[in-house]
């Protein structure tokens, strides 16, 4: 009898992306003006790399404007006076290298910066406030610091935000007794900041390089989501080629002059689920149709012609338990 294998730890992974990004919109910009679109990181073909003078060139009046926006955002504002903030924080100088200098790598890119700034400034706001139970805090700061980033660092890790001076974020959360005398208050402080950052990233970026690489992920978005065909005249060529497309590769699309599809057979498409009922109408005619091929060709005396291959549909996974419960599921 064979031993069930023993748990690896080394095959345990999760990314938290294989279940968010089905649900993300797929990217707008592309649709934008190109004056616009240019700014926000697009490019028809491919941004040709800068010498290593203009790359270091705009990496410091990058730099020093994006520091220089957010010290004096936060100096003369008063936004957060009441909680004494400071103008700045010595991590966002970190990110400043990471966003106006190696602006092609990932830990840069505007969901690390943001969200990974923001994520660590919550880890280190809660540890800070957990540990100020204790009497002793000021004793135990050095380890409440350790702990910070180590959870921050984990934290970024599990959600794909990773962003190296997020680090300094949460650290200065708990030893700082600046930062950490703002508590919750440095969670709007750190997103300001970021997007401040980030802002002055795409003006100045986008003038010789191409910033950002991608806004959310390199991989693909929004596939689980149902975008569905104007109304009139596109949702009913869409209806055709559908079905007509459901017949196999090999018959050929109706045409929206010649055929039209009654609202009787033809289950209505709803925007906001799956198209259950148009993918239960694809399997009974291609049923029917193969029936029909089988019968013409047996009528003929010859072998009946291998079935098509299966319709395409917005939920393919579930496309084989339709197929193994069709009889019970299709409709009159």
């Amino acid at each position: 009898m064979m031993e069930e294998p023993r748990p690896n730890a080394k095959r345990w992974d999760l990314d938290i992306d294989e279940y968010i990004n089905p649900w993300v919109p797929p990217s707008f910009v592309p649709k934008l003006p190109r004056f616009i679109s240019r700014f926000l990181g697009y490019r028809a073909t491919p941004q040709g790399d800068v010498g290593a003078l203009l790359v270091a060139w705009w990496s410091f009046f990058g730099a020093f404007c994006g520091i220089a926006t957010v010290s004096a955002v936060f100096k003369y504002s008063g936004v957060f006076s009441s909680v004494n903030a400071p103008f700045i924080l010595g991590s966002f100088g970190a990110s400043a290298i990471l966003e106006y200098g190696v602006i092609g790598s990932p830990l840069g890119q505007p969901r690390n910066c943001i969200l990974g700034h923001f994520v660590s400034a919550l880890s280190g706001i809660c540890i800070a406030k957990l540990f100020r139970y204790d009497h002793h805090f000021e004793e135990h700061k050095w380890i409440a610091g350790a702990l910070a980033v180590g959870v921050s660092s984990g934290v970024m890790s599990l959600t794909n935000t990773s962003h190296p001076p997020g680090g300094a974020t949460a650290l200065l959360a708990v030893v700082d007794p600046v930062i950490e005398g703002m508590g919750w208050d440095l969670l709007p402080y750190v997103l300001i900041a970021t997007l401040l950052l980030i802002g002055v990233a795409l003006i100045i970026n986008n003038i010789q390089r191409q910033f950002p690489i991608f806004w959310w992920t390199p991989k693909p978005t929004g596939c689980r989501l149902h975008l569905s065909p104007r109304p009139g005249k596109d949702m009913e060529k869409q209806k055709e080629i559908d079905v007509g497309r459901s017949a196999g590769s090999d018959a050929p699309l109706p045409s929206t002059a010649s055929s039209t599809i009654s609202s009787k057979t033809m289950p209505d498409r709803n925007p906001t689920v799956y198209d259950d009922q148009l993918l239960l109408f694809r399997i009974k005619k291609a049923d029917t149709d193969r029936q029909a091929n089988q019968q013409l060709h047996n009528e003929a005396g010859s072998s009946p012609r291998p079935p098509p291959p299966p319709p395409p549909s917005p939920i393919a996974d579930d496309y084989q338990r339709y197929i193994d419960n069709q009889q019970a599921w299709l409709p009159d």
